[in-house]
């Protein structure tokens, strides 16, 4: 498996945050506590960016693996936060939209992610760059989160989950294609 030289400190620092996080909004309870566990979900998924940085990102693209195959063995390592934030809603009366929000939002930043991996050694970087802004303007100014349906239980949040998660499905199988070599 390609998982011994996968970053884990970053990635783990970033899920026991989520983790954390998370615990306090299932403590507020209510909508803030909502709110906390949305913010969570945006390190967790961070913490799934992450495990695609490379340190030695020019010895792995020479050995002779697919990118399928790479991409598959850091998507265990980025389950590992997913799973422990769907262990966080056991129980919550919202536990499905919730679920929902953590699997897209961390399928929208692997997948970034993975496509910006073409071109940079760590992609992580940029993705939770993405995701601290995402932060901030959810957090910061109010009428933003309250307009935007991704973050709510409705019917036009599932459906756009949905799509999103469609769009991240369909991105990755663009990203994991082998590469063809020209002749002549």
């Amino acid at each position: 498996m390609l998982l011994r030289g996968a970053p884990w400190r970053a990635p783990l620092g970033l899920a026991v945050g989520g983790w954390l996080l998370g615990g306090l909004g299932l403590a507020l309870g209510g909508g803030s506590g909502v709110r906390v566990l949305q913010l969570a979900w945006l390190l967790l998924a961070g913490a799934a960016a992450l495990t695609l940085d490379e340190p030695a990102a020019a010895a792995v693209d020479a050995c002779p693996v697919t990118r399928a195959r790479q991409l598959a063995s850091r998507a265990a390592l980025a389950a590992v936060p997913v799973l422990g934030g769907l262990l966080l809603l056991v129980g919550h009366p919202w536990a499905g939209p919730l679920a929902l929000q953590l699997v897209g939002t961390t399928a929208v930043a692997f997948t970034a992610a993975a496509l910006l991996r073409h071109r940079l050694d760590a992609p992580g970087e940029p993705v939770c760059a993405a995701l601290v802004l995402a932060m901030v303007v959810l957090v910061g100014y109010d009428p933003v989160a309250e307009r935007l349906p991704l973050y709510r239980g409705t019917l036009t949040g599932t459906t756009l989950w949905g799509v999103l998660l469609t769009l991240s499905t369909v991105a990755l199988l663009i990203a994991t294609r082998p590469r063809r070599w020209r002749t002549g």
